[in-house]
Formats: structure tokens, C-alpha cells, sequence
């Protein structure tokens, strides 16, 4: 079965490079655009994603941005990379 899970991540300028944070999960499509709009003040950028795929596989087969602004990567690192 699959299933969705929505996160927001944030990031960091730190001796002159992006740096990521962990991305935080929430509950749903909303709470994460909420999640990404609440704390854009706070860093140099912010993304909200959706991530579908197998339940309990932790394969992903659908990388969805949501909301994004800022200055931030167009991938996220260390979960979605574009294919090539």
C-alpha cells in the first residue's frame, strides 16, 4: 500500500555554504506549506515535500515539492536527487 509522508526542511547559510537541516515530518499537505511559511523567517530558505511510496519499505517512488522559497538547492540532499 502506498502511503505519503510531507516534510519541511530548512536552511542554513554557515561559513558562506547552504547547509541543510534534518527535515522535519508533519502530518499532512497543509500543515506542511503552514510549517514552511511559519519558519521561513528564521533561515535562508525553505522547502515543503511530499514523499509517496511502499509503507514500511522506505522506497520512495514520488518526490513532490510543495512549497519552496528562498535560497535553497534544487534537490534535497541526503532523500531526492533528480534522475539523470
Amino acid at each position: 500500500m502506498e502511503n505519503t509522508n510531507y516534510y519541511v526542511m530548512l536552511f542554513h547559510r554557515r561559513d558562506g555554504n547552504l547547509v541543510a537541516s534534518s527535515p522535519k515530518k508533519v502530518s499532512d499537505y497543509v500543515a506542511a506549506i503552514g510549517e514552511a511559511q511559519l519558519r521561513v523567517q528564521e533561515a535562508a530558505g525553505v522547502i515543503a515535500f511530499a514523499l509517496t511510496g511502499e509503507s514500511g519499505s522506505g522506497e520512495y517512488a514520488e518526490f513532490e515539492f510543495i512549497f519552496k522559497t528562498g535560497n535553497v538547492p534544487d534537490t534535497v540532499p541526503g532523500v531526492w536527487e533528480p534522475a539523470e
